[in-house]
């Protein structure tokens, strides 16, 4: 990705930091995570979307990882009940994973 020019490099950064976080949080931690709620006890709640957001991210080796981060963003929103300690996270994890990505090694 580092061989991108500047536009489609910053269009890449923006989705990848920003967009992205934000519309899988909404689905996975507002709607997906709200709607287990009310079906199954809140940590089971934490976990089912926790794993489906991991298996969403289809990559073997990435998903003890993603796993690992939905279980920790899942917390945050029973924790604040809101969204928007996990947007945040989710932000911050897929700006690092964006700066890595888009710099030369």
């Amino acid at each position: 990705m580092s061989d991108l020019p500047l536009p489609a490099g910053v269009a890449v950064a923006v989705g990848m930091a920003l967009l992205f976080p934000l519309f899988e949080e909404i689905l996975f931690r507002g709607m997906l995570h709200g709607a287990l709620s009310r079906h199954v006890a809140p940590w089971a709640a934490v976990v089912l979307s926790a794993a489906v957001f991991s298996l969403v991210h289809v990559t073997p080796l990435l998903m003890p990882y993603t796993l690992v981060l939905g279980l920790w963003l899942g917390w945050l929103h029973r924790r604040y009940e809101s969204i928007v300690p996990s947007v945040v996270l989710h932000c911050c994890n897929n700006a690092l994973v964006t700066v890595i990505a888009l710099s030369p090694l």
